[in-house]
């Protein structure tokens, strides 16, 4: 389907996770050496959909922490 591997597995936890176990998915995710700023086919990280989302404060703040630009 052409979607970066790493992009659609952090999308698809960003939409199914509570945000305190989104802190936990991505301490698994870096720690497996999968970039945090891969993109979708427009480009987008997954920061710049969950910053759009009005609710989405905590998940932000999260990748922040782990280094998401």
């Amino acid at each position: 389907n052409g979607v970066d591997a790493d992009f659609h597995m952090l999308m698809k936890a960003y939409q199914s996770m509570r945000a305190d176990d989104f802190v936990l998915f991505l301490e698994m995710f870096l720690a497996e050496g999968r970039q945090i700023n891969a993109t979708d086919k427009q480009g987008r990280t997954v920061l710049s959909y969950a910053a759009e989302h009005r609710n989405s404060g905590e998940f932000v703040e999260a990748l922040h922490a782990k280094g998401a630009a």
